[in-house]
């Protein structure tokens, strides 16, 4: 789970238009509007609100599970115990 932030919104809005006019050979520095080029497609709801949506349907499909869940204590903050103090110990590769 994560929560999807208004800059990272943008990022998959820029990388979506660019896929886009990628797709439809459209210069870059060609002035098109984004608009334009979504209503051309017939593209109605937007990359970022996809993701949106997924994120928000797999919450309530882990929140749906049942009590004793891994998944859903996780999702949920609920995991007990405490975790030793101090740097974490080097690894020997």
């Amino acid at each position: 789970m994560w929560t999807l932030r208004e800059s990272e919104k943008m990022k998959i809005n820029v990388l979506e238009m660019c896929c886009w006019r990628r797709i439809l050979r459209i210069h870059w520095n060609a002035f098109r509007t984004n608009k334009s080029i979504l209503e051309e497609l017939g593209i109605t709801q937007r990359l970022s609100s996809i993701v949106q949506t997924r994120i928000l349907t797999f919450f309530g499909h882990v929140s749906r599970r049942d009590n004793d869940s891994i998944e859903r204590l996780v999702v949920q903050g609920r995991i007990e115990g405490t975790r030793s103090r101090g740097r974490s110990p080097m690894r020997a590769d």
